[in-house]
This record gives C-alpha cells, structure tokens and sequence, in this order.
C-alpha cells in the first residue's frame, strides 16, 4: 500500500515537469521576465497635404511574440490617441506584421504635424525589421531604418544604465525630413554599431545620428522631439555618418568607440555644442502638440 501510494505522488511531479519542459521548449528563447525589453520609437512627418488618421508599420517576419498584443495600451506610444493593432496575413507564420496606430477621431493629425508612435519590443536578441510604412490612406512614408544590434549580445544585463540612438534624416536636395527615430536598450559597455537601411525609392541624408548613455530608463512616452533628450544631457555623435547620402535601397554600417567613464567630462567639452545644435534643431522641427 505504501509503495503503490508514494507511485501515485511521484507520477503527478513527473508529470508536470514534463508540461513545464515542453511549454519551455515551445516559448520563445527570449520569452522570460528576466531578459530586458527594448523601446522603439518614430517621430513621423505628416507632409501628405490632408489629415490622417492612422499609419502603419510593416516588419518583416511574424514578430507578434515581440511586440504587444493587439488592443494593449502598455508598451504602447501613440499619439493619434485612438486603437494599436498588430496583424499577420491569415495562415502564414513567416509575416509580414503590421503594426498600425489609429487617430481616436477623423481628423486627428492635420496635414504638416506629426505623429509620435512606438512599442516595447520583447525580444532583445534581434531588433525589429521595418521594411516600410504607410499612412491610413495609402500613403508611403518614406522610411530609412535604424538598427543597433551592438547591446544585443549581453541580453542578461538587466540593470542601469540605457543607451539611446537617435536619428534623423532628410530627403537629398529637398531638406525635408523623413522620420526621427529612438532605440533604447540596456548599455552593456559595448560601442554602438549602427546599421541604417533605405527603403525608399530615393536618396536619402544622414542629417543627424548620435547616442546618448542615460543612468536610467527614459520612458517611452519620452522618447520624442518634445520631452527628450532632457536640456542637460550630453549626446555622443558617429560624425562619420553625417550628410552621408544613402542611395535608394542602400545601406551602411557605422561603428562609434564609446568613451571610458574618465573620458566622459573630457569628450562632452568637444561635442557639447554640436549636441546641443542637433538638439535645438530636432525640436523645433515639429510643432508642439
């Protein structure tokens, strides 16, 4: 009897490690609380000539374990104001996913403003792929897309500090902008390594790319030309990349040695006002809204 009984206990155990290995193995290999979550974040020209009321952003790939769920407002920037969505075509597992951020009324965003969205994004193995982007009335939004995958090997540091690369970028001969973008993750000590694609069917400049080494994490709601970079921060430029003209499809790499702590003070004294020149000009650039 005693032996048939402690059969009976040693059988529900087995079992439930069994359930536990196989709900493991079919997880995400970044699906753990323990790893952190990068932000992504786009500061997009309205320059279509008519109000708005939703754009899109198109990865490549099934990205929806990455990204939060449809409907979420956490991880979530938005400031149309209206639904988030994220989609895949019906039976495929290989995407494309489309993000889409929708106005909270018809005419939320008038013609010449701009739309601040953005998303935490789950796995930091591997940035996300935007391919393109598109307002709601089928409007291409020209797009060159930022990727640093230089904070990615160490995805287990879980602490302060964050870094934070920001670009911006014009049209070739027009000096319109395109769109500002923010990456923030974990700052592993590693130097930035910055890879910027073209997608568009035109030139593209390279107006302006830098990085910041925050003590702490800017929230995402920060993330945009109005409540950041804060006025006493201190960005770090990749100077080999600027008013480097990308041609359409085109793509470049560029690698920044990161100062040591000591060299901080010293090499804010040299960059300082260039920074702040960058600075000035990403934030009058758009209206405040």
């Amino acid at each position: 009897m005693g032996k048939n009984k402690q059969s009976w206990l040693v059988t529900p155990g087995a079992a439930a490690l069994a359930l536990g290995i196989a709900a493991f193995a079919a997880a995400p290999a970044w699906a753990s609380s323990a790893l952190p979550t990068n932000l992504y974040a786009f500061v997009v020209p309205n320059d279509t000539g008519a109000s708005q009321t939703s754009l899109s952003l198109v990865l490549s790939g099934d990205q929806t374990n990455s990204l939060p769920g449809s409907g979420s407002t956490t991880g979530v920037e938005n400031s149309l104001g209206g639904a988030y969505g994220v989609s895949t075509p019906a039976g495929s597992t290989n995407g494309p996913t489309t993000v889409t951020f929708s106005s909270a009324t018809a005419s939320s965003l008038a013609a010449n403003g701009a739309a601040t969205v953005g998303f935490q994004w789950s796995n930091p193995f591997s940035p996300p792929a935007i391919d393109s982007a598109a307002w709601g009335g089928g409007s291409a939004i020209d797009f060159v897309s930022m990727s640093d995958q230089s904070q990615l090997a160490a995805a287990a540091v879980t602490a302060d500090p964050y870094m934070i690369d920001v670009l911006d970028v014009s049209h070739a001969g027009l000096g319109a902008n395109v769109v500002t973008q923010y990456q923030e993750q974990q700052y592993t000590g590693n130097p930035p390594s910055i890879t910027f694609t073209n997608n568009t069917s035109v030139s593209e400049i390279l107006s302006s790319a830098e990085y910041y080494i925050s003590p702490t994490e800017i929230p995402l709601s920060d993330l945009n030309a109005t409540d950041y970079p804060p006025s006493d921060s201190v960005f770090t430029p990749l100077p080999s990349s600027y008013d480097t003209t990308l041609s359409a499809g085109g793509s470049e790499t560029f690698v920044t040695p990161t100062p040591e702590p000591a060299t901080f003070g010293i090499a804010a004294l040299g960059i300082v006002g260039l920074a702040g020149l960058a600075r000035r000009k990403r934030c009058a650039r758009w209206p405040v809204r």
